[in-house]
C-alpha cells in the first residue's frame, strides 16, 4: 500500500489501532496485528528522517542539538534556516511510503460492528 506519511500517521494507523479494538474473529485480527506492525515500522522510518532532520539543521551546543526548555523545541541558527526545516518537514510529511498489508474482506467482519469513517480511514485494507 502506497500513502504519505502524514495520512499513515493520522488516519490509517489510527484506524488500525481502533480495529484492533473491535471484537472480530481470528483471521481479521490476526490480519490487522501483521498490517499494524508493518504500518509501525514504515512510521519508525518517518520519525527516524524527521528526528535526523531537526537534530542535524539545529544549533549545536557541546555536540548536542539546543532545545529552548521553556517552548520545549529545537532552537536555529536563524529564522531562515527554521523555515527551510519546516519546509523540509512537510516534504517529508507528504513523501509516499510504500508498507505491505494483509487484506481483510468485508465479509469476514460477519455481525462485527464497523463504522464507515473507519472502512474509509483503512482504504485498501478491507475489500469486497
Amino acid at each position: 500500500m502506497k500513502l504519505t506519511n502524514a495520512d499513515l500517521t493520522q488516519s490509517f494507523l489510527p484506524a488500525l489501532r481502533e480495529l484492533s479494538t473491535i471484537r472480530t474473529n481470528a483471521k481479521v485480527a490476526y490480519n490487522t496485528v501483521k498490517t499494524i506492525k508493518t504500518a509501525l515500522s514504515a512510521v519508525e522510518d518517518f520519525d527516524s528522517a524527521r528526528k535526523t532532520l531537526l537534530e542535524n539543521s539545529a544549533q549545536q551546543e557541546n555536540g548536542k542539538p539546543k532545545i529552548d526548555e521553556v517552548k520545549k523545541e529545537y532552537v536555529f541558527v536563524s529564522d531562515e534556516v527554521k523555515e527551510a526545516v519546516v519546509k523540509s518537514l512537510n516534504e517529508l510529511a507528504l513523501a509516499e511510503v510504500e508498507f505491505e498489508i494483509f487484506p481483510i474482506k468485508l465479509s469476514e467482519f460477519g455481525n462485527s460492528e464497523i463504522s464507515a469513517q473507519l472502512i474509509l480511514s483503512l482504504k485498501d485494507f478491507i475489500v469486497e
